[in-house]
């Protein structure tokens, strides 16, 4: 297939007759030049037979519906998602990509491009944590096209790596956590389930806020005392169960019988435009925890820090980091990390078993040797 260039008219506009040119015609690719771009013209031909001759020639990259754009495949890995309880995180976060390279080939998009895209994400002030997220959709939807047979192995660009620094939330220790969570019980005596969410939170350490609320009545099974978080509800998409303590069984026993498709977490009477037997909004416990938090004067610790987090930093204080990971079912070593979080005596033990006689100076005595 070696195609060729030959004369031709085409239309110059309305009324205005025809116009000598220059047509391409390789294969099933027409293109039209004016007369004065032949030089135009006969770069596309050796072009297209050098694509050819190497075999890289992808007539798809000529089609006018541009089925290989950026833009347009993006939205056909979305459909093929459209099942997935992260789909519209996958949308909000390539939209970023697709702002910028519209619907630029997919082919043509690489390593410095991907880079670019990086910088422009961390001069808009976000994250280190969302650009990661966002650089590996990108990673995830170059990975599909591969996998549908529309780019080759070798065509998938080089992804430049994200370095994330994660912020330490504020923790508090054991005894403050149990004062705020009284608090919270003694201000919630409307509703004793925003205690019950809170108290869970606090001590089962595989659960999150959002997985916790979507609880259904007919998730808990109080007779071999297990809890059911659902995969569609899971940040991991995979079911997984919450281990109920005895006492917990009596909590739950005490507020009465179930009903089934009930959200167990849910607003018992009408208040503040909530409708009696709805589910807890995303913010609804936090809400709680803040005022708790206030009526006892600690400032600056949110509900996961002052919850799951501490309560983990907090068992890590007795048991090994590796324990404590089965306990909170974190899946990778990097979140776990923010967890190990070495206490100030713990510290100072260390520190002092640099000495060879292993005590630590007393600070007063310290203060006393300085004057």
């Amino acid at each position: 297939m070696k195609g060729g260039i030959y004369p031709t008219h085409y239309e110059k506009g309305p009324k205005k007759g025809q116009q000598m040119g220059w047509q391409v015609r390789f294969g099933k690719i027409t293109k039209r030049f004016k007369l004065y771009e032949k030089s135009l013209a006969e770069r596309l031909l050796t072009g297209l037979r050098y694509e050819t001759d190497r075999g890289t020639f992808d007539i798809r990259d000529y089609q006018h519906d541009n089925p290989l754009g950026f833009a347009n495949k993006v939205e056909e890995f979305l459909h093929s998602k459209r099942l997935l309880k992260g789909v519209k995180k996958y949308e909000q976060r390539l939209k970023f990509a697709v702002d910028i390279w519209d619907n630029r080939n997919v082919k043509t998009i690489g390593f410095a491009d991907i880079a670019n895209l990086i910088t422009e994400l961390t001069e808009m002030g976000l994250s280190s944590k969302y650009r990661k997220d966002i650089r590996d959709c990108v990673k995830m939807f170059y990975r599909w096209l591969w996998n549908c047979g529309e780019i080759t192995y070798d065509q998938i660009p080089k992804i430049p790596t994200v370095k994330v620094h994660m912020a330490y939330r504020n923790i508090i220790d054991k005894a403050t956590q149990e004062r705020i969570l009284e608090e919270i019980k003694a201000i919630t005596a409307f509703n004793p389930r925003i205690y019950i969410g809170c108290l869970f939170l606090a001590t089962y350490l595989n659960v999150r806020p959002g997985e916790l609320i979507s609880i259904r009545e007919k998730d808990i099974d109080l007779e071999s005392g297990r809890i059911l978080i659902r995969g569609k509800n899971s940040k991991t998409g995979e079911q997984k169960y919450i281990l109920l303590l005895a006492a917990d069984i009596q909590i739950i026993k005490s507020l009465g019988p179930s009903f089934g498709n009930l959200y167990f977490f849910r607003h018992i009477k009408g208040r503040g435009g909530n409708k009696p037997g709805s589910r807890f909004g995303k913010g609804y416990l936090y809400k709680y925890w803040k005022q708790a938090c206030r009526n006892v004067g600690i400032i600056g610790v949110d509900l996961y820090g002052g919850t799951r987090h501490s309560s983990a930093v907090d068992l890590r204080i007795r048991h090994s980091p590796e324990t404590v990971k089965r306990a909170t079912q974190h899946a990778t070593n990097e979140a776990f990390e923010r967890y190990l979080i070495v206490q100030e005596n713990e510290l100072r033990g260390l520190y002092g078993d640099t000495r060879n006689n292993n005590k630590l100076i007393e600070m007063e005595d310290a203060k006393q040797k300085i004057r």
